[in-house]
């Protein structure tokens, strides 16, 4: 590696870690500045409410089964060879998996009305039963249609462009906010508001795609069908990835589930809250 090339890479390290803190920071302060316009609009009690069901979906992620991770490395290793065409079939290889599973997640999602959500939280009487089983649902449906799309992130951190995510991340949360304020200023459903943030970090990708797609198709005969054995290759190493995004979840997401379940919607309100003073601290 020369000289250049090894300062090159160094700044764009430099790069992706503060923009990084800056996407972390813009992420929490954006979401601080919901919060009273959500309680306001929605009441402290149906705040809780919207947090379950947005913690129910957060379990959604493992639908994509590590792949995402498991692209990362196999992309960012054939971009070190610049093995452009192994690189090309590892994307569309992860983003036909993800389509594949996005779209039976979309169907199941049909089904979550049956769910027993009135036994699971006790404190929740019928209408809050069937507010966090429609606000699963509608936003549940969102998560697997944008599934695929947010595969860019990886494309972009394999190829040391991790100061192009964050800035995916800063544009998700301040579409995410507008999503809250506008749905406020319309008077929609809870369930409506959590769909469309289920959807803000997605579709700031949607120019990066279509100016791949541009590029790899423009003078060439076609991206051409992956192989089995890249397939394979991206599952064998997707279990450990699988394995690590359950670990964080329980971690992250079953407080608030539990707390719901034992206290009621308005302590989960009070523990949600303290959660993103904490995150606003310490930075996440």
């Amino acid at each position: 590696m020369t000289r250049s090339h090894s300062q090159h890479r160094y700044r764009r390290i430099g790069w992706g870690a503060a923009s990084g803190l800056l996407a972390r920071f813009v992420a929490i302060g954006f979401g601080m500045w919901a919060v009273p316009l959500l309680v306001a609009y929605l009441g402290k009690t149906d705040y809780g409410v919207l947090l379950v069901g947005q913690s129910v979906v957060a379990w959604f992620a493992l639908l994509d089964m590590g792949v995402a991770g498991s692209l990362t490395n196999h992309l960012a290793e054939a971009s070190g060879r610049d093995d452009h065409a192994r690189g090309r079939s590892l994307v569309l290889a992860a983003a036909m998996l993800h389509l594949g599973v996005g779209l039976l997640g979309f169907l199941e999602c049909l089904l979550i009305p049956a769910l027993p959500f009135q036994q699971w939280f006790p404190q929740a009487d019928a209408r809050e039963a069937a507010l966090i089983a429609r606000t699963v649902q509608y936003s549940g449906m969102m998560f697997c249609l944008v599934l695929p799309l947010q595969l860019m992130n990886s494309v972009l951190r394999a190829r040391q462009l991790s100061h192009y995510a964050n800035t995916i991340m800063v544009a998700g949360s301040l579409l995410g906010f507008v999503f809250v304020w506008t749905g406020v200023r319309l008077r929609l459903s809870m369930p409506a508001i959590a769909t469309l943030q289920a959807a803000a970090f997605a579709l700031p990708t949607l120019p990066l795609w279509a100016a791949a797609a541009r590029r790899h198709l423009r003078g060439t005969s076609g991206i051409g069908w992956p192989g089995a054995a890249v397939f394979r290759s991206l599952l064998k190493l997707s279990l450990p990835m699988f394995m690590f995004q359950l670990g964080g979840l329980i971690i992250n997401e079953s407080a608030l589930l539990f707390i719901s379940r034992r206290c009621g919607f308005e302590t989960s309100a009070d523990f949600g809250l303290a959660m993103r003073l904490y995150g606003l601290v310490f930075l996440g």
